[in-house]
Order: C-alpha cells, then sequence, then structure tokens
C-alpha cells in the first residue's frame, strides 16, 4: 500500500504533451477574406493602368504584360484560399479513407477555385472590355484561381501554414516598395546608375531570403502546434508552398505573356526585354524563397528532435 501511494503521485505529475488545435473556421475563413482582398488589391493597381491605355491595342498589351505576374500569384493564392475554405465541407470530412478524403478535397477545390475564377474572369471583362490583351489577362488569372484550387489536395493544416507564409511574403514585399528609396540608400545606391542597378540587385537577394526566413518561421510556428504526430514533410511542404506558388504563377505569366506576343505583334522589342527582366527576377525570388523557408522549417524542426531527444 504505501509503494502504491508513493507512486500514484509521479503518474500524475508527469507532464502531459497539449493537444494539437487544427484551424478553425474562423482562421481559415479570415485567411479567404485576406487573400481576396489582396486579389482585388492587385487588380485595383492595375486598374488605373490598363483603363489609361484601353484606347491603344499596343500600350495596352504592355500594360497587361507588367500587371500580369503580379495578379496571377494573388489569383493562385485566392484559388488556394478558396480549396481551403471548401474543404470544411461535411462531404469532404465524411470520407471513409484518406485516399477518399485526398479526392474529395481536390473535387471541392476545383469547383471552389472554377468558381472564383469564373468570378475574377468575368470581373476583369466587364471592367477593362473584351480587348483580346484583356482576354489574355482573364483567361491566364482565371485559369491560376483554378490550378490555385488543387492545393486544397494538401492536408488542412499544412495549407492553412503555406497561404499564412504566402500572405507574410507579400506583406513584406509590400513593405520593401514602400521603403525602397531609403533600401536602396543603404545597399550603395547614388545617382550613379550602375550604384542603382547594383542596389537594387542586393535589395531585391535581401528580401528574397527575409521573405524565405519569415515563411520558414512561421511554418514550423504555426504546424507545431497544429499536428498530433508532427512529421518533418509536414514542415517542408509548409515552408516550401510559397516558393512553389510564386514559380507556378510565373510559369503562368510566361503562358499568358506568349499569347500577348502573339497578338499581332503589339507587344514590342523594349516591352518584351522587361518582362523578361522581370521574370528573372521573379525566378530568382521564387526559388530562394522555397529554398530558405524548406531550411529554416526543417532545422527549426530538428532542433525540437534533439531536444526531446536529451529530455529522454
Amino acid at each position: 500500500m504505501v509503494e502504491k501511494t508513493e507512486s500514484t503521485p509521479s503518474a500524475v505529475a508527469e507532464p502531459t504533451e497539449a493537444a494539437p488545435v487544427a484551424p478553425s473556421g474562423i482562421e481559415i475563413a479570415v485567411l479567404f477574406v485576406l487573400s481576396l482582398l489582396w486579389l482585388a488589391a492587385t487588380l485595383r493597381l492595375a486598374d488605373s493602368l490598363l483603363l489609361t491605355n484601353a484606347s491603344d491595342g499596343s500600350q495596352l498589351a504592355s500594360a497587361v504584360s507588367l500587371a500580369l505576374p503580379t495578379v496571377v500569384y494573388a489569383s493562385l493564392l485566392a484559388g488556394a484560399a478558396a480549396g481551403l475554405v471548401a474543404g470544411l465541407l461535411r462531404w469532404v470530412e465524411t470520407a471513409l479513407t484518406p485516399k477518399g478524403a485526398l479526392l474529395r478535397r481536390i473535387i471541392v477545390g476545383l469547383v471552389a477555385g472554377l468558381i472564383l475564377g469564373a468570378v475574377t474572369v468575368v470581373t476583369i471583362l466587364l471592367r477593362y472590355g473584351g480587348h483580346s490583351a484583356i482576354v489574355v489577362l482573364a483567361i491566364t488569372v482565371g485559369a491560376a484561381a483554378l490550378v490555385g484550387g488543387v492545393a486544397a489536395a494538401v492536408p488542412r493544416a499544412i495549407l492553412a501554414a503555406g497561404v499564412t507564409g504566402t500572405l507574410e511574403l507579400f506583406f513584406i514585399g509590400v513593405l520593401v516598395g514602400y521603403f525602397q528609396a531609403p533600401l536602396k540608400s543603404f545597399f550603395g545606391a547614388t545617382s550613379d546608375p550602375a550604384s542603382q542597378v547594383s542596389a537594387a540587385t542586393w535589395l531585391a537577394v535581401a528580401t528574397a531570403i527575409t521573405q524565405g526566413v519569415v515563411v520558414g518561421l512561421s511554418a514550423y510556428f504555426s504546424l507545431r502546434r497544429r499536428l498530433d504526430q508532427p512529421r518533418w514533410p509536414a514542415f517542408a511542404i509548409a515552408g516550401v508552398f510559397p516558393g512553389v506558388l510564386l514559380l507556378v504563377g510565373l510559369v503562368l505569366s510566361l503562358i499568358g505573356g506568349s499569347g500577348l506576343s502573339n497578338i499581332g505583334g503589339e507587344l514590342s522589342d523594349a516591352d518584351r526585354l522587361v518582362r523578361d527582366v522581370v521574370n528573372g527576377a521573379g525566378l530568382n525570388q521564387a526559388l530562394t524563397v522555397a529554398f530558405v523557408g524548406t531550411i529554416v522549417a526543417m532545422i527549426l524542426y530538428g532542433r525540437t528532435l534533439r531536444s526531446v531527444e536529451d529530455d529522454e
């Protein structure tokens, strides 16, 4: 009896891990609303540029070429967020097998992306008219929403972390753009054009690395309280998601850009040069964010494993 009495307190005193907390419907709804607002903001920024050049086919094609990547990225994110919301449907949650749940998530994600893409296409055409360059913009943006919906195949907690990281990535980009002048001066920009180019290059690299670090940190701290049995692939997927989204957006922008180039030669050589430079910078950013985000999330996860082994 004495031994029983002594062992009972020690068993009660053993530390227990906190139960995982799945993303709530409210949190997912907030992510969806923020993604929609970002899509609306990108379209609003392109509004004056597109309307001003609506009467000139060549100038309009150039304006669409400049606006295309940013709007496509935003549409991909909104499509992924729509798929995340659609995954809350009871029909998805009542699947009897993991494969069945995966198939249902893909189906509802595609439907959600299709609906969002159709609304976006109609909105763009009604706002800017039916010029061939606008049609290219609308179709590319609509396709981006549909492709983004496929992200619903990713488990809810991981996809929520990825969408959150992508929103943070875009927010950092806005901050850097707002403080662009002082930041370029910090990297050595003067009145010399060469120094301006060098400073812009270093600023782009520093921005991409910062975005990757923030994405990795966000992925780790989000998933460590979301998953019952955390495994390294979950952290890797959440860390790489924003970079992959940028890569997919770049591919869609290239496809849409090739459509612009085929519109009666309306895209000038100078416009093509600008587009190539922007696409090159986008590729570097996407690869950097994907690599750094994954590495940071994996390092933090690895440190957690080592601390657990030390405790044991």
